[in-house]
């Protein structure tokens, strides 16, 4: 169960990674720009929808993630899942402020980007 545990963390990692990834650069590539506003959507229906209940900017993602690794024995760490790459990776403590600051507004170009390729003439 513990291996099957570790892979669905690894699995949701790379996952989410592709997803903010994607969610930057999608928009340039004309081939892939339908498909960058469908997951720019999804993650305002995430943040916004389902982020009524559960608090605003909710990723239903990183909840998943911090569940498996409750059962993994892991400590939690942020609820960004950003910040919680940045201070693993650098071994600083960021200011979750600055971090959502940061994500919204690349999320908001990107979203803004999107709909400005795919509907402008």
């Amino acid at each position: 169960m513990r291996t099957a545990l570790r892979l669905t963390d690894r699995f949701l990692h790379m996952l989410h990674l592709t997803i903010i990834v994607f969610c930057m650069v999608g928009w340039v590539f004309q081939s892939a720009r339908v498909v960058h506003l469908v997951v720019v959507i999804g993650i305002a229906c995430s943040w916004f929808i389902l982020g009524r209940s559960r608090g605003y900017g909710y990723c239903l993602i990183t909840d998943l993630q911090r569940r498996v690794r409750k059962r993994l024995g892991d400590p939690p760490g942020p609820d960004s899942f950003v910040k919680y790459q940045l201070d693993r990776l650098t071994g600083m403590d960021f200011n979750p402020q600055s971090v959502e600051a940061v994500i919204q507004t690349s999320f908001y170009l990107s979203a803004l980007a999107s709909i400005y390729v795919n509907f402008a003439p």
